[in-house]
């Protein structure tokens, strides 16, 4: 596990540029656990057992289907945000935080039953009047499966919506006084539509223009999406890829005479990419360029 956390920290670094929070790190292994036993987390086997290639693709997803967010709750305030669930998968948001040290000690009472957090986030799902609650373990009863409710005793909340579609609103507030000022905490969701991206095939590819050095190739817009535009000469088998956010590219250093073909795709994130797009195939000759037929 710890092996593994590390190399999570470490693929963070390498995609965003920085390194998770102690709390982010912890509420990513959580959030991602495969569960194990009876539905939720339990007495015995916590919320499950790690899975880094899941933890993995969770990171490689935001900003698409996921969120990794760290923020700061003030005292007296609440956190609010929406999202739409992209009814692929299960909708998911927890929070996770790295609680102020507690007054009592335990001396060794076994399963004593004081509580030992000091501030108490709360992490709630609404829809159309129904709220979703996180789930929550009762100490008085070890053997019963988890239920959702008011959870009063954990640093790691987590809400979990089957069949989820429709826009969701997710709000982080507290109980009582904050000690210390500010919380800050982190907000892990997943099985959302987060962005506007489309990985469907890129469609209408044509060649529209060219000059005496380039030929400009245009298909179907689409927001907040990168393409990868690939085009090589009809008498070599290497692609050169290209990366645009537009739906068009100027190909450049093109041979007098030589036939070439392009072809493109769009890509979301590492995990969410479509197949290439009809491969068009033209013969450059400068102004004079004409498209030769589809592949």
């Amino acid at each position: 596990v710890t092996g593994s956390l590390l190399l999570l920290q470490q693929y963070h670094e390498e995609l965003f540029g920085t390194y998770m929070k102690a709390a982010t790190l912890k509420g990513l292994a959580l959030h991602t656990a495969d569960d194990v036993g009876a539905k939720g987390p339990d007495y015995r086997m916590g919320w499950g057992v790690m899975n880094a290639k899941t933890a993995a693709e969770l990171l490689q997803n935001k900003g698409y289907t996921s969120l990794i967010q760290e923020e700061s709750l003030s005292d007296g305030e609440s956190f609010t945000i929406t999202v739409t669930a992209n009814g692929n998968e299960r909708l998911m948001a927890s929070i996770s935080w790295t609680d102020p040290e507690g007054e009592y000690v335990n001396r060794g009472d076994l399963n004593n039953t004081t509580a030992a957090l000091i501030n108490d986030l709360d992490v709630r799902i609404t829809k159309n009047g129904e709220t979703y609650l996180p789930w929550k373990l009762n100490p008085a009863k070890a053997n019963d499966a988890a239920t959702q409710g008011d959870n009063k005793v954990d640093p790691y909340e987590r809400i979990e919506i089957d069949n989820a579609t429709g826009t969701y609103t997710i709000t982080v507030s507290h109980k009582g006084n904050l000690k210390n000022g500010p919380q800050d905490f982190s907000l892990i969701v997943s099985g959302a539509q987060v962005s506007k991206c489309s990985i469907e095939t890129p469609s209408n590819l044509e060649l529209v223009s060219s000059t005496t050095t380039e030929s400009i190739i245009t298909w179907n817009e689409a927001e907040e999406t990168l393409f990868e535009v690939q085009c090589k000469s009809l008498d070599t088998d290497v692609w050169t890829s290209e990366y645009v956010w537009e739906n068009s590219f100027e190909l450049a250093n093109l041979q007098m005479g030589k036939v070439y073909e392009a072809r493109v795709r769009a890509i979301c994130s590492e995990n969410a990419v479509s197949e290439f797009s009809e491969t068009i195939e033209f013969e450059f000759n400068g102004e004079e360029t004409q498209m030769m037929d589809y592949a």
